[in-house]
């Protein structure tokens, strides 16, 4: 099996045409060729140093990275600089790397789908995907309070600890999410009518204009999007029988707590 079958398969259920502007340029095929044969797949959230060095060691010659690898136009690749080691070490072991970013965020079934409905939200809408500003999902849950809620949502994503904004006895029954980095979004949330709304890396500013509106905020981590690593790994196992696919054993959040002893 080549690199080009499982790109193609990929962009099948995760159109470039939903990716964000940002993002133009960058998905899809970063490094390597579609003529390359596979040997086995690694499935990353980002392509770091440790995750190059445990895909030699395991023999897998494709990473399919959700954020993209090189993100900034690159005008020089010095092997001097971080970045230029890894694309030093990507080319000299031949290894493709596939970014599936805000077109897998966007995509039906795809990141903010999974979120949506490991969370157990019922109703979920835009029930059709038609471009690329559709990231938000929104659904019901039975009405709960605030804290209750939040309680939830640390649960549902094996959240060590969450931020949240709002009245812990507000009531909660309509709710919107975005994984990553979802902050631009609040005001959608708002206009859609939910009580709740779930992101990541949310901003002093943004957090003080939800309790102005009335919104409550929960800041999952960033890293939450490396819980949907399982489900792509399901979806080309049963496409691929015979691939031999691996999530990364590299951790995703490099964030660590420090609790009051």
């Amino acid at each position: 099996m080549k690199v080009k079958e499982l790109l193609d398969y990929l962009l099948d259920l995760y159109p470039l045409d939903l990716s964000m502007p940002f993002d133009q340029g960058k998905l899809g095929l970063q490094i390597g060729s579609i003529n390359n044969p596979i040997s086995k797949v690694i499935l990353t959230l980002d392509v770091t140093e440790s995750v190059i060095e445990e895909a030699i060691g395991k023999g897998a010659n494709v990473i399919i990275s959700h954020h993209p690898f090189i993100f900034e136009p690159l005008l020089q690749i010095n092997y001097d600089s971080s970045l230029g080691q890894k694309i030093k070490k990507l080319l000299t072991h031949n290894l493709n790397v596939i970014n599936l970013h805000t077109n897998l965020d966007v995509a039906s079934d795809g990141m903010n789908d999974f979120l949506a409905k490991r969370l157990g939200l019922t109703e979920i809408e835009p029930l059709e995907i038609k471009s690329s500003d559709q990231v938000l999902r929104a659904g019901l849950v039975e009405p709960q309070t605030l804290a209750l809620f939040v309680q939830r949502v640390q649960k549902a994503f094996n959240e060590e600890v969450v931020r949240y904004v709002g009245n812990p006895s507000q009531i909660i029954s309509k709710v919107g999410i975005v994984g990553g980095s979802g902050g631009t979004e609040i005001n959608e949330a708002i206009f859609l009518g939910c009580h709740c709304f779930i992101t990541g890396e949310i901003k002093h500013h943004s957090a003080l204009m939800a309790q102005e509106k009335q919104i409550a905020l929960i800041e999952v981590s960033h890293s939450v999007e490396a819980l949907y690593l399982s489900y792509l790994k399901e979806k080309l196992n049963q496409a691929f029988p015979g691939l031999s696919v691996h999530i990364t054993e590299t951790p995703a959040n490099p964030f660590r707590f420090s609790y009051p002893k």
